[in-house]
């Protein structure tokens, strides 16, 4: 009778072991499984958030963009600029002089 015992539970220990190991994969593969879901879902939403606001912020940096060259810089392109540059240090002398220097 003992032998028969020693090779019963030799087999349970190894069911044991087998149905362990594949309920571990299993609870790996779905835990991975639940992730890569959940990665998807939150890159979803947030490209639909982006998404909405889109068309707000490319307006805004296009206003952004066009109060840039209309306020900030000459109207000729960057080879022509020297000679509206000097034209305006010319004029801005020239009135320098007559209303802040006194004869």
């Amino acid at each position: 009778l003992a032998p028969e015992y020693s090779t019963d539970r030799a087999w349970i220990s190894i069911l044991n072991n087998v149905v362990g190991v594949l309920m571990l994969l299993f609870s790996l593969l779905m835990s991975t499984i639940v992730l890569v879901n959940l990665l998807i879902a939150q890159m979803s939403d947030t490209y639909s958030e982006i998404k909405a606001s889109s068309l707000q912020q490319w307006q805004f940096d296009r206003i952004h963009l066009i109060l840039e060259f209309k306020d900030e810089r000459g109207p000729l392109p960057p080879p022509l600029n020297i000679i509206w540059t000097i034209f305006f240090d010319l004029l801005y002398m020239r009135v320098w002089r007559k209303c802040c220097i006194k004869p």
